[in-house]
């Protein structure tokens, strides 16, 4: 065996099957002790059924048995451990994130109930200001004719009439007679 040989041995390289050649890949204790496991557990018995046949007994002692179980136990749990570590911080980070998004709604609301109020209030100050002004000038018109004599229209043309004593003019545009008209 040549040196190069000995890298796909290495549990710190591996030859990654995307790659077309030899590429160093990173040593990850988690995923070495369940792909041990893992084949540990699918081999078992070809294992057992090779030795059988090849008549091989190594029987270990009670307690190197014990051992391998205990350390197959303490991988597994380590392996579940990191899981749901990794659990944990997915359901922190999605946690984290519903609650953003819910202050973020929260936010929202309040930004539109107070564009509301503003709104409403501004409804209800121009509504104010046109009570306001249509008293002012209702005010305004009752004072102006409390102090000014405002004619009626038809009485100023009766008087018109009167004056100019013709009717033909009025004939000639269309107008209306007003009345009789009297000679002054």
């Amino acid at each position: 065996m040549e040196e190069g040989d000995c890298a796909d041995l290495c549990a710190y390289t591996r030859v990654d099957a995307d790659y077309c050649g030899e590429r160093k890949v990173k040593f990850d204790p988690v995923e070495d002790a369940k792909r041990v496991a893992y084949w540990r557990d699918r081999c078992a018995g070809i294992i057992s059924n090779s030795k059988s046949i090849l008549g091989i007994t190594e029987e270990k002692p009670s307690n190197m048995i014990q051992q391998d179980k205990l350390k197959a136990e303490r991988e597994r749990a380590a392996a579940r451990k990191i899981q749901d570590d990794k659990l944990k911080i997915e359901r922190k980070r999605v946690a984290a994130g519903i609650a953003l998004e819910k202050t973020r709604r929260e936010q929202q609301i309040a930004k539109s109930k107070a564009a509301a109020e503003i709104a409403s209030r501004k409804s209800r100050d121009a509504k104010l200001q046109r009570e306001r002004d249509r008293a002012a000038s209702r005010m305004a018109l009752e004072e102006m004719e409390r102090t000014a004599v405002i004619y009626n229209s038809l009485d100023i043309m009766r008087d018109y009439q009167r004056l100019i004593c013709s009717t033909e003019l009025y004939e000639q545009m269309g107008w209306p007679i007003v009345n009789s008209i009297s000679t002054i």
